[in-house]
Protein backbone atom coordinates (compact mmCIF):
# COMPACT_ATOMS: atom_id res chain seq x y z
CA UNK A 1 0.00 0.00 0.00
CA UNK A 2 1.49 3.27 -0.95
CA UNK A 3 1.07 6.66 0.57
CA UNK A 4 2.49 9.82 1.23
CA UNK A 5 2.99 12.76 3.74
CA UNK A 6 0.16 15.51 4.27
CA UNK A 7 0.70 18.72 6.49
CA UNK A 8 -1.62 19.44 8.95
CA UNK A 9 -2.25 23.09 7.25
CA UNK A 10 -2.97 21.79 3.81
CA UNK A 11 -6.59 24.07 3.53
CA UNK A 12 -4.66 27.12 4.53
CA UNK A 13 -2.22 26.63 1.85
CA UNK A 14 -1.91 29.57 -0.70
CA UNK A 15 -1.66 27.07 -3.60
CA UNK A 16 -5.02 25.43 -2.07
CA UNK A 17 -6.88 28.93 -1.57
CA UNK A 18 -5.47 29.53 -5.45
CA UNK A 19 -6.98 26.45 -6.92
CA UNK A 20 -10.22 26.33 -4.90
CA UNK A 21 -10.64 30.22 -6.66
CA UNK A 22 -9.93 29.04 -9.69
CA UNK A 23 -12.32 26.09 -9.78
CA UNK A 24 -14.74 27.38 -8.02
CA UNK A 25 -15.07 25.06 -4.78
CA UNK A 26 -13.99 25.05 -1.31
CA UNK A 27 -10.58 24.62 0.03
CA UNK A 28 -11.56 21.14 1.75
CA UNK A 29 -12.70 20.03 -1.55
CA UNK A 30 -9.45 21.48 -3.74
CA UNK A 31 -7.33 19.89 -0.60
CA UNK A 32 -8.77 16.65 -1.46
CA UNK A 33 -8.25 16.62 -5.11
CA UNK A 34 -4.85 17.33 -4.48
CA UNK A 35 -4.35 14.50 -1.88
CA UNK A 36 -6.56 11.93 -4.41
CA UNK A 37 -3.50 13.01 -6.78
CA UNK A 38 -0.71 12.60 -4.67
CA UNK A 39 -1.71 9.15 -3.61
CA UNK A 40 -2.96 8.31 -7.08
CA UNK A 41 0.83 9.52 -7.82
CA UNK A 42 2.82 7.30 -5.31
CA UNK A 43 1.58 4.49 -7.46
CA UNK A 44 1.39 5.46 -10.69
CA UNK A 45 4.23 8.05 -10.99
CA UNK A 46 6.08 7.47 -7.91
CA UNK A 47 9.31 9.35 -9.29
CA UNK A 48 6.93 12.10 -9.32
CA UNK A 49 7.06 12.53 -13.22
CA UNK A 50 3.92 12.67 -14.50
CA UNK A 51 4.91 14.08 -18.02
CA UNK A 52 3.22 10.81 -20.36
CA UNK A 53 -0.20 11.11 -18.35
CA UNK A 54 -2.51 13.32 -20.33
CA UNK A 55 -5.19 15.75 -18.45
CA UNK A 56 -7.40 13.80 -18.76
CA UNK A 57 -5.61 11.09 -16.45
CA UNK A 58 -4.69 13.38 -14.01
CA UNK A 59 -8.41 15.04 -13.33
CA UNK A 60 -9.57 11.66 -13.38
CA UNK A 61 -6.88 10.62 -10.68
CA UNK A 62 -7.31 13.51 -8.55
CA UNK A 63 -11.39 13.11 -8.55
CA UNK A 64 -12.12 16.01 -10.99
CA UNK A 65 -15.06 15.11 -13.24
CA UNK A 66 -16.90 18.59 -14.09
CA UNK A 67 -16.75 19.62 -17.70
CA UNK A 68 -15.40 16.65 -19.84
CA UNK A 69 -12.58 16.65 -21.61
CA UNK A 70 -12.29 20.69 -21.61
CA UNK A 71 -12.85 20.36 -17.62
CA UNK A 72 -9.78 18.22 -17.47
CA UNK A 73 -7.53 20.51 -19.79
CA UNK A 74 -8.64 23.49 -17.21
CA UNK A 75 -7.84 21.34 -14.20
CA UNK A 76 -4.72 20.29 -15.57
CA UNK A 77 -3.80 24.02 -16.39
CA UNK A 78 -4.54 24.88 -13.56
CA UNK A 79 -2.34 22.73 -11.77
CA UNK A 80 0.84 24.62 -13.79
CA UNK A 81 -0.34 27.74 -13.48
CA UNK A 82 -0.55 27.67 -9.37
CA UNK A 83 2.87 25.29 -9.60
CA UNK A 84 1.23 21.97 -8.71
CA UNK A 85 2.98 20.83 -11.58
CA UNK A 86 5.76 22.15 -13.38
CA UNK A 87 7.12 21.97 -16.65
CA UNK A 88 11.03 21.05 -16.59
CA UNK A 89 14.01 20.04 -18.54
CA UNK A 90 12.05 20.80 -21.57
CA UNK A 91 8.88 18.90 -22.18
CA UNK A 92 8.92 16.78 -18.57
CA UNK A 93 6.37 16.92 -16.46
CA UNK A 94 6.45 16.86 -12.71
CA UNK A 95 4.71 17.26 -9.08
CA UNK A 96 6.36 20.22 -7.62
CA UNK A 97 8.27 19.26 -4.30
CA UNK A 98 7.12 15.65 -4.82
CA UNK A 99 10.54 14.99 -3.32
CA UNK A 100 9.85 16.33 -0.30
CA UNK A 101 5.91 15.27 -0.25
CA UNK A 102 6.89 11.98 -0.67
CA UNK A 103 10.27 11.18 1.01
CA UNK A 104 8.59 8.05 3.24
CA UNK A 105 7.61 6.69 -0.06
CA UNK A 106 10.54 6.89 -1.75
CA UNK A 107 12.65 5.75 1.26
CA UNK A 108 10.45 2.50 1.54
CA UNK A 109 10.97 1.87 -2.38
CA UNK A 110 14.56 1.91 -1.70
CA UNK A 111 14.28 -0.41 1.56
CA UNK A 112 11.86 -2.92 -0.78
CA UNK A 113 14.86 -3.10 -3.38
CA UNK A 114 17.33 -3.76 -1.09
CA UNK A 115 15.56 -6.51 0.88
CA UNK A 116 14.68 -7.69 -2.47
CA UNK A 117 18.79 -7.68 -3.63
CA UNK A 118 19.56 -9.65 -0.59
CA UNK A 119 17.10 -12.07 -0.79
CA UNK A 120 18.57 -12.53 -4.80
CA UNK A 121 22.06 -13.22 -3.10
CA UNK A 122 21.07 -15.08 -0.24
CA UNK A 123 19.40 -17.56 -3.08
CA UNK A 124 22.71 -17.44 -5.29
CA UNK A 125 24.57 -18.34 -3.01
CA UNK A 126 22.68 -21.38 -1.85
CA UNK A 127 22.26 -22.42 -5.43
CA UNK A 128 25.95 -22.20 -5.90
CA UNK A 129 26.72 -24.09 -2.34
CA UNK A 130 24.51 -26.86 -4.24
CA UNK A 131 26.12 -27.04 -7.44
CA UNK A 132 28.44 -30.14 -6.21
CA UNK A 133 25.57 -31.66 -4.78
CA UNK A 134 23.98 -34.43 -7.40
CA UNK A 135 20.71 -35.34 -6.26
CA UNK A 136 19.41 -38.64 -8.06
CA UNK A 137 15.56 -39.14 -8.40
CA UNK A 138 14.23 -41.90 -6.45
CA UNK A 139 11.65 -44.20 -8.44
CA UNK A 140 8.15 -42.58 -8.13
CA UNK A 141 9.46 -39.30 -6.58
CA UNK A 142 8.92 -36.13 -8.96
CA UNK A 143 11.20 -33.30 -9.46
CA UNK A 144 9.93 -30.36 -10.46
CA UNK A 145 11.51 -27.02 -11.38
CA UNK A 146 10.33 -23.99 -9.12
CA UNK A 147 11.54 -20.83 -10.31
CA UNK A 148 14.90 -20.92 -8.05
CA UNK A 149 15.19 -24.25 -6.69
CA UNK A 150 14.47 -27.72 -7.32
CA UNK A 151 12.03 -29.08 -5.36
CA UNK A 152 11.50 -32.46 -4.52
CA UNK A 153 7.90 -33.57 -3.92
CA UNK A 154 6.61 -37.48 -2.63
CA UNK A 155 2.91 -38.77 -3.45
CA UNK A 156 1.83 -40.98 -1.90
CA UNK A 157 0.96 -44.31 -3.64
CA UNK A 158 -2.58 -44.40 -4.62
CA UNK A 159 -4.11 -47.99 -4.30
CA UNK A 160 -5.56 -49.56 -7.49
Amino acid sequence: MAWIQVDDGIREHDKIYNLADALGITNAHAAGLMVCFWTWAATAAPDGIVTNFPPRAIAKAAGWDKGGAKGAQKFYNELLGIHFLEERDGDKVFIRNWEQRATLLLDYIEQQKENTRRRVQKCRERKKNQQGVTVTPQKDVPVTSCSDCLIRKVFPRRQK
